[in-house]
């Protein structure tokens, strides 16, 4: 009996000691891997690779070295913001327990080595801001477990690649500010989990596919800004049920804007400005009580103001700029949240109404070059958070007192103030000198005002 007991002890042992002298062979591994990738390193500005990752020190001990508690293998590498320089080694891809690999914000460039194909157990890559080229490395639709993908802020170029709809566990897709070209893939449209789909501020064209939110249900960011797709806005975004954030600006999209948006009920950013739409803009996106955000810019909308829009207890920004729309503002009971207002170079009329002198926390207010008449009004004074406030190329009146300058003498958070250019005629009154020192730029020409400027304005941008 005393016989067997020692040989299953003897057995224990060898097993320890396998295991031990295996742990040891792995951690060297990854202890090579990453000494490979400090000679890789060209530039380190602050040191901290060359003093911090020293041979005779362990692992775990390095900065930005996360090792894991069971198998004492790397499961994190994460050098981001260290303003490094230099490349990726191949070694690399010989940390196979590596879950996140971060190096954001460096100077890495060249390519990214096929040996990261190795890593199956990645669920996270983060290469951002860096400058690495060519192709989007194929070896990534190779990567099963991977969830956020972000190589945004590069020198990526070339088409997306199809094979990404492999990686059916992705949640986070980012290539913003790179040079990709081509069409959108449909496959991008067989993401489950996808919530943040982001491909702004690169030349793709081509038309946006219409099957985009049919097997997105999880989408919670489409993020299209600044590229050259064209075509009509799909109808069937509305499936994307959960969508929070629409970017589709500067684009060349045509048509206009599809009245299903309205059904994106969890919608709080839609952004469609700086394109050829037309026609009016729907009443119907009155029905999005949690939108924060409604840029529509630089386009061709016509028609009238929806009075719905001015009813939405959330909006935090209107910015319906440089279009052709017409007709007076609509009256309500004002915006609460409303913090900035662009409705410049329209063909709008009639007065300042309450909506916008109730809207209480603005801070930018900007309804130059429309026909706007009536007298500014002195209640405009009433909104303390008030910074920029352009009245220019309209048909405002006044009364001989300029009544409105004594009033916005109140805002003192005002940088900028413009009434130029409207028919107004009185005499400056002596209290614009008690405009806070925050205000620096004050246009009051093309309006034959009378009276003195204030001698300590002379170090102010303006002209009255």
């Amino acid at each position: 009996m005393g016989k067997i007991c020692n040989l299953f002890f003897a057995l224990a042992i060898l097993i320890l000691l396998l295991h031990h002298h295996t742990s040891l062979a792995n951690i060297d591994t990854d202890k090579a891997a990453l000494i490979a990738l400090k000679s890789h390193i060209s530039f380190d500005p602050n040191n901290i690779l060359a003093s911090n990752w020293s041979s005779s020190g362990p692992v775990y001990s390095w900065i930005g070295i996360t090792c894991g508690s069971r198998h004492h293998r790397v499961t994190a590498l994460n050098i981001s913001s260290m303003q490094l320089h230099g490349t990726i080694p191949p070694h690399l891809g010989n940390l196979s327990f590596l879950v996140s690999l971060n190096i954001y914000n460096n100077n890495f460039h060249v390519d990214l080595p096929n040996e990261l194909a190795h890593l199956q157990r990645l669920k996270f890559i983060n290469v951002r801001s860096n400058n690495f080229t060519g192709a989007i490395p194929s070896f990534l639709s190779l990567l099963p477990n991977l969830r956020y993908m972000i190589l945004s802020w590069n020198q990526f170029s070339g088409k997306i690649p199809s094979s990404l709809s492999n990686l059916t566990k992705l949640e986070f897709l980012g290539f913003q500010k790179n040079s990709l070209e081509g069409e959108i893939p449909r496959e991008l449209g067989d993401l489950p989990y996808l919530t943040i789909l982001d491909l702004q501020d690169n030349q793709l064209a081509g038309s946006l596919p219409t099957t985009i939110c049919d097997h997105l249900p999880n989408l919670e960011g489409l993020h299209l800004t600044s590229n050259s797709l064209d075509g009509v806005i799909p109808p069937n975004l509305e499936k994307c049920r959960k969508l929070q954030i629409l970017s589709l600006s500067l684009n060349e999209f045509v048509g206009t804007i599809p009245r299903e948006l309205a059904n994106l009920t969890a919608l709080t950013k839609l952004f469609l400005g700086e394109q050829h739409l037309e026609g009016e803009i729907p009443v119907e996106l009155g029905n999005l009580k949690k939108l924060q955000q409604l840029s529509l810019p630089d386009s061709m909308f016509t028609g009238s103001v929806p009075a719905s829009i001015f009813n939405m207890s959330t909006l935090q920004l209107i910015d319906l700029r440089q279009n052709k729309l017409s007709g007076t503002l609509p009256s309500g009971r004002g915006m609460p949240s409303l913090e900035e207002l662009y409705f410049g170079l329209n063909n709008l009329s009639g007065s300042i109404t309450g909506s916008i002198l109730n809207s209480s926390r603005i801070r930018l207010l900007d309804i130059s070059g429309n026909s706007f008449t009536g007298q500014i009004p002195v209640s405009l004074g009433n909104l303390e958070y008030l910074e920029v406030l352009n009245l220019a190329l309209n048909s405002f009146s006044s009364d001989s007192a300029l009544s409105f300058l004594t009033s916005l003498t109140n805002c003192r958070k005002l940088r900028v103030l413009k009434f130029n250019d409207n028919a107004l005629d009185g005499v400056l009154p002596a209290s614009v000198g008690n405009f806070s020192n925050s205000l620096q730029n004050f246009r009051g020409d093309g309006c034959k005002l009378k009276g003195a400027i204030p001698r300590d304005w002379s170090d102010k941008d303006g002209s009255a």
